[in-house]
């Protein structure tokens, strides 16, 4: 079932997909865990949208990722630690998590706020917020907003985006459960 979720997931979410894109101007994008590493499925540049590396197919450390982070948080704690012990926290920037308590406590961070941030953790000068899409109380994928620092602001985050991937986020489980 859980496959066939996450297939099922990128056709269901491509008019939300684009609908973020359009209303944020920044780039969106969707993404699964398979074997332990984000993989982009799906994405759609807004207006003012800048690609980075997360074109399709590409995979990535899922710590490094909002939408990583917001797929680890809602993982079994057992399914965390095999990421872990397979993958380790490689660094990618100055900023990327690279020991287990501080993962843990942005973990524990995202599970109360709802979404997970990437303060420039993947790319220099990008930040990103990042929801996931819960079926059946299981994460099958997550949905993030991603542009240069210096336009999504902490503030602009806080006070706009974040908001906004929430609402799309939900809106994909609203209609994953049809």
């Amino acid at each position: 079932m859980i496959e066939r979720n996450r297939i099922r997931v990128v056709n269901v979410a491509r008019n939300t997909v684009k609908q973020l894109a359009e209303d944020t101007s920044e780039a969106v994008y969707l993404v699964v865990e398979e074997h332990g590493q984000a993989v982009y499925v799906d994405h759609v540049l807004g207006d003012r949208g800048v690609q980075t590396h997360g074109r399709l197919g590409t995979r990535m450390p899922l710590h490094g990722l909002a939408s990583g982070k917001a797929i680890l948080a809602y993982l079994p704690d057992k399914r965390i630690e095999e990421i872990l012990n397979r993958h380790g926290l490689p660094k990618q920037t100055s900023n990327t998590i690279t020991a287990r308590q501080t993962l843990y406590e942005k973990l524990e961070k995202t599970r109360e706020r709802g979404y997970a941030v990437n303060e420039q953790e993947a790319n220099v000068g990008t930040r990103a917020v990042g929801a996931p899409i819960l079926v059946d109380e299981e994460v099958i994928a997550s949905i993030a907003v991603a542009g240069p620092a210096n336009r999504i602001t902490r503030n602009r985050l806080k006070d706009e985006v974040a908001g906004k991937i929430l609402a799309a986020a939900n809106e994909i489980e609203i209609m994953m459960q049809r």
